[in-house]
C-alpha cells in the first residue's frame, strides 16, 4: 500500500492511505483535485487486465449507477489508470463495518439492520440484487448511519442482450441461500432476503447457523428445514415475532420467504420493538467467544466464491 505523499493520480484524484482490503481489491482514500473533496476509490488487486475482476469492478458501477439512497453507498465514477486499471470511485464512509462493531447491544444490531432493509428495499426497487450481503458490506457512519456497499457480483433483474435471464452462483457461502449454489437458478430478491435472515440471526445468537464444516456439506444442510434459535447470546427466551421472522427468511426454497424487503423491515421493526420492551439492557460485548472450530470453519466459508 501507497502512502499519501507518494500515492498516484488517477484522472481527477490523488490515491491516499489503504481503508480496507478484499479478496479481488483494495479500498483506499481518495483526494479529488483541485477542491480536495474526499472519497473512497476501489482498486483491483492482481492482474489488473484480468477480465473476471474488470467486470465485477464495472458490474458494481452499473448496477449502483441509479441507487441514490442513504443507506446505500453513492457510486460517484468509474476512472482508468495506465497501471491500476479501473478504479471505481465512491462516498467515503468514515467508520466501521457491522462486522467489527462488536460493541454494539442487540437492540442496536437489530437497529442497523433495518437501516440495511431500507437500502435494500430502494435497490430492489430498481432492479437491483446485491447478492452478497454480510457484515463486511454493511459501513456504519461516524453518525450510525447503515449504508450497503459493494455490489460487485449484484444483478440487475431482466433479460440479458443474448435473450437469457442473468443467474447468479457467487457469493460468500455463509450468507448465501440455496439458490446461489445452482446456476441454473434465476435471480430474485428474496436472494438477498435470505442474507437478512443469517444476518439476524447472528445478530441475535452471536453466530451463523451453520454446523458444517466444508462447502459440500453447508450446500446439503441449507437445503433442509430451518430451525430458527430460541434463545438469544445471553440465554433470554426471543419472542416468537423473533423466531418467526428468522424462520421465513432462511427457508430453503424461496417461494416460502417474505417476498419484499419491506414486509421484512415491518417485521423486524416489531419484533425490536418487543425485545425493547421485554428484555432488559443487554451488554455491549456478546458474553461468548466462538471455540477454535467455529473460528476456523468460519474463515474458510466467510471467503467469496
Amino acid at each position: 500500500p501507497f502512502r499519501d505523499r507518494d500515492g498516484p493520480e488517477v484522472p481527477g484524484y490523488r490515491i491516499g492511505r489503504l481503508l480496507g482490503e478484499g479478496a479481488m481489491g483494495r479500498v483506499h482514500e481518495a483526494t479529488r483535485l483541485p477542491d480536495g473533496a474526499r472519497f473512497a476509490a476501489k482498486i483491483l488487486v492482481g492482474d489488473t487486465n484480468d477480465t473476471y475482476l474488470r467486470r465485477g469492478l464495472v458490474n458494481e458501477a452499473v448496477a449502483m449507477a441509479d441507487l441514490h439512497h442513504p443507506n446505500i453507498v453513492e457510486v460517484i465514477e468509474l476512472v482508468g489508470h495506465p497501471l491500476l486499471g479501473l478504479v471505481l470511485i465512491t462516498e467515503l464512509v468514515e467508520g466501521r463495518s457491522l462486522h467489527a462493531a462488536t460493541d454494539l447491544g442487540l437492540v442496536g444490531r437489530l437497529r442497523i439492520i433495518e437501516q440495511v432493509l431500507t437500502g435494500l428495499s430502494a435497490a430492489h426497487a430498481q432492479g437491483v440484487v446485491h447478492g452478497d450481503l454480510k457484515p463486511s458490506n454493511i459501513l456504519i457512519s461516524q453518525s450510525s448511519i447503515a449504508k450497503i456497499c459493494d455490489f460487485g457480483i449484484a444483478q440487475v433483474l431482466g433479460p440479458t442482450k443474448d435473450g437469457g435471464l442473468r443467474r447468479i452462483n457467487a457469493g460468500t457461502p455463509l450468507f448465501m441461500a440455496p439458490e446461489q449454489f445452482d446456476d441454473t437458478a434465476t435471480l430474485q430478491p428474496r436472494t438477498d432476503l435470505y442474507a437478512i435472515g443469517v444476518l439476524v440471526h447472528q445478530a441475535v445468537v452471536g453466530q451463523h447457523p451453520w454446523k458444517s464444516l466444508d462447502l459440500a456439506g453447508l450446500c446439503v444442510e441449507k437445503l433442509k428445514d430451518f430451525e430458527p434459535p430460541k434463545f438469544d447470546a445471553w440465554g433470554r427466551p426471543l419472542p416468537r415475532t423473533l423466531t418467526s421472522l428468522i424462520a421465513s427468511l432462511c427457508q430453503p426454497r424461496p417461494e416460502l420467504r417474505l417476498r419484499f424487503a419491506l414486509e421484512a423491515l415491518q417485521a423486524l421493526e416489531v419484533a425490536r420493538a418487543e425485545v425493547e420492551r421485554n428484555s432488559p439492557a443487554a451488554p455491549d460485548v456478546l458474553p461468548a467467544r466462538p471455540s477454535p472450530a467455529t473460528i476456523a470453519q468460519t474463515e474458510l466459508l466467510s471467503r467469496p466464491i
